[in-house]
């Protein structure tokens, strides 16, 4: 159902921003390829959205059950946070 669920999962905004749609798929590209990525972006492009987004739908083809979002200060975690509630709000279940 996880899975599932995953594989449906709308992008969770209308359009992507600039920029926004290369860091979900590199970030994708990478995670399918079990390897490591450093990208770095302006301020405004949506990184949390677009690393976080693409990592969930790569999920259940690299059997990953746990995602590990890691912020160095507490802005960085309620961006990330406030992230993930916005992509599951674009849930369709």
């Amino acid at each position: 159902a996880r899975d599932a669920a995953l594989a449906a999962l709308p992008f969770p905004h209308a359009a992507f921003r600039p920029g926004q749609r290369q860091l979900a798929e590199t970030v994708f590209k990478a995670n399918s390829a079990g390897r490591c990525l450093l990208a770095q972006a302006p301020t405004g492009i949506g990184k949390t959205v677009g690393s976080l987004f693409p990592v969930l739908k790569a999920a259940p083809n690299q059997r990953i059950d746990k995602i590990f979002f890691l912020a160095a200060k507490t802005p960085g975690r309620q961006l990330a946070l406030d992230a993930a509630a916005t992509i599951r709000g674009a849930s369709p279940s």
